[in-house]
């Protein structure tokens, strides 16, 4: 037990170092996102600004900016706020790299067990489960609405993990939706965001998938925040939390994959349409809004 706590523990720590040095490695490709976007602008219309009014040549200068954000919006199919500031991507080849590499592994993996999941287990069952693991997340949601201030909404995480417990088998019937007492998400990332700290800038993250700083600090240590995985990790019962995880991940997974793949065929750009999908989702859930079926799984890394 002593020698597998020391390799948790190892690592843990090799994760965070990792993980650092990523960022290092790859923070200095921002400045250089930049200067190559600066470099497709036509030079006559930079040179432009040389001679003349200034006010005038920098309204000049403003335009041009604004005809090559207009350009990349549609090329990538980003509308809204989604331009050059918004993308907020400095990291975006390792970030395209890490994309690339869960594309794979969902294609070989993930989507295989998915397609097998959804044909042989019947829509009933795949609801119980949903439901099960859901309800087993409620004194992890509990605790973020505690210390998010949202007392009514603590108190209706209370009193759906209670009916669901006991008279929805332990989760697998949701009864309290039925009585009018609807589920709502809570994290860790969440909780941060209210506290207002910033997202920072866009992450893909090798199987967890997009992210940010502020969401993989709240993924990685909002395991902490969850009995249930607290206590198999005490019964030295580590086998059933990656275990759940890999459920819970198949189970969302199979039920948005053909939204993917339409998103896939339609979109000119299918990994820009997926951040911003990502951000949107993320901006509604801290404002505690209304979120349709989600396109994007979650994957919540517990330890």
């Amino acid at each position: 037990m002593y020698w597998h706590s020391k390799m948790q523990i190892s690592y843990k720590v090799a994760f965070f170092v990792g993980f650092s040095t990523s960022m290092l490695l790859f923070t200095n490709l921002e400045a250089a996102t930049k200067l190559n976007h600066l470099k497709q602008i036509p030079k006559n219309s930079i040179n432009s600004t040389i001679n003349g009014n200034s006010s005038l040549n920098t309204i000049k200068l403003t335009a041009v900016m604004h005809n090559e954000t207009k350009k990349l919006v549609s090329e990538t199919g980003i509308s809204k706020k989604s331009d050059v500031e918004e993308t907020n991507d400095p990291l975006e080849p390792f970030n395209k790299m890490m994309f690339e590499f869960n594309e794979v592994l969902n294609a070989v993996v993930v989507r295989p067990i998915s397609i097998i999941y959804t044909n042989f287990f019947p829509q009933i069952i795949r609801k119980g489960l949903r439901n099960f693991v859901n309800n087993l997340r409620a004194p992890a949601v509990f605790a973020n609405d505690v210390l998010q201030g949202e007392t009514e909404r603590a108190w209706d995480t209370t009193k759906r993990f209670s009916i669901n417990t006991t008279i929805g088998l332990g989760g697998i019937i949701d009864v309290a939706k039925t009585w009018g007492i609807e589920r709502h998400k809570e994290d860790l990332g969440q909780t941060l965001a209210v506290w207002g700290v910033p997202e920072g800038f866009y992450l893909f993250l090798p199987v967890l998938g997009p992210s940010n700083p502020r969401d993989a600090f709240g993924k990685l240590v909002g395991g902490y925040f969850d009995p249930v995985s607290r206590w198999m990790y005490n019964i030295d019962q580590e086998e059933w939390i990656y275990a759940r995880m890999t459920a819970d991940y198949v189970d969302q997974y199979s039920s948005v994959m053909d939204e993917l793949d339409r998103l896939k065929k339609t979109s000119v750009h299918y990994y820009a349409a997926v951040r911003s999908i990502y951000r949107q989702k993320r901006r509604t859930e801290i404002n505690n809004g209304i979120v349709n079926e989600a396109m994007l799984p979650d994957i919540n890394y517990r330890f």
